[in-house]
């Protein structure tokens, strides 16, 4: 069993769902350890030489292989962890809210959708347990449109179904799910989509960590489209199994007569702002997919 495996089948993720809700944590977290080490036995996989080239890139190409080795040990395993508290917590409403603290920021930002005067755009990289983060917002009134990435495995339909419990409206990404994000986000509303995973049908490909990557442009579409600025949220890991939502200034769009220099440039200056959380905490980010395909062969082995 491998993380792949867990978070893209149905039966491998509600066999996991299963056992951490039934187990306390001084037997969660050994448990959660054994699907890590399971991982990191497997290094030929796909996702675990996507996982370490994406940390040699963060690294600017600086770690050696046996860094390399070692900080994507680190990542697996909070992945891993981080999986398990979320799931354990899942019908614990109050330990989940207990869990999670607000920055300042965020707290301004839940407060203005509350009102709802104007809509709020926000993205996020995977980093830390920003399921675990959203759900205890969402257990506190937020309530969001999430983009979501289009046709997901089946693990992911089952992690959709439970953040719809709270009240997260899951839509996998379309023309027509964009056009409702538009519609919500001119009423006031609240959207939010990822910003880090590679899409293959991208147009365009903006530096990231001073590389091209195939990112999608979804959410400067959607902020050019509706004039408002882009919010960046990352979740960070704190003493003690809790987590923090930090939340970006707003990140205001520049317009262009030249479209393509209006959406890199634009998509640069967000991509900017996620790449410094991710470096704050480059162990948080688990990103099993490869954001740089090339750094797969050019990375130290």
């Amino acid at each position: 069993m491998n993380t792949q495996t867990i978070l893209n089948s149905r039966a491998s993720t509600e066999i996991v769902l299963f056992l951490s809700r039934l187990l306390p944590p001084a037997i969660g977290y050994r448990f959660s350890n054994h699907i890590a080490n399971r991982f990191l036995a497997h290094q030929s996989q796909s996702s675990y030489k996507a996982l370490r080239a994406n940390q040699w890139v963060v690294s600017n190409g600086k770690l050696t292989s046996n860094e390399l080795d070692k900080i994507t040990k680190r990542t697996v395993q909070n992945t891993a962890n981080c999986l398990y508290d979320y799931y354990h917590n899942l019908r614990k409403p109050k330990k989940s809210i207990n869990m999670v603290e607000f920055s300042p920021k965020f707290q301004e930002y839940m407060e203005k959708i509350h009102v709802g005067n104007e809509g709020t755009l926000f993205v996020a990289p995977h980093l830390s347990n920003f399921d675990l983060c959203m759900r205890s917002a969402a257990q506190q009134g937020l309530r969001i449109q999430a983009l979501s990435y289009p046709e997901p495995p089946a693990g992911y339909k089952l992690q959709n179904r439970l953040r719809r419990e709270v009240g997260i409206d899951i839509t996998p990404i379309s023309m027509s799910t964009m056009h409702q994000a538009i519609e919500r986000l001119r009423n006031g509303g609240a959207v939010m989509t990822g910003v880090d995973r590679p899409y293959a049908d991208a147009k365009y490909k903006p530096l990231f960590f001073g590389k091209p990557a195939l990112l999608s442009d979804f959410h400067v579409r959607i902020a050019l489209r509706v004039k408002i600025p882009i919010i960046v949220l990352a979740a960070k890991s704190l003493p003690g199994h809790r987590y923090r939502i930090q939340a970006s200034d707003p990140i205001h769009m520049k317009t262009f007569s030249d479209r393509e220099k209006e959406y890199i440039y634009n998509l640069e200056a967000v991509l900017e702002v996620v790449a410094e959380y991710i470096r704050q905490a480059p162990e948080e980010w688990s990103m099993y997919y490869p954001v740089w395909p090339q750094a797969i062969f050019d990375m130290p082995m």
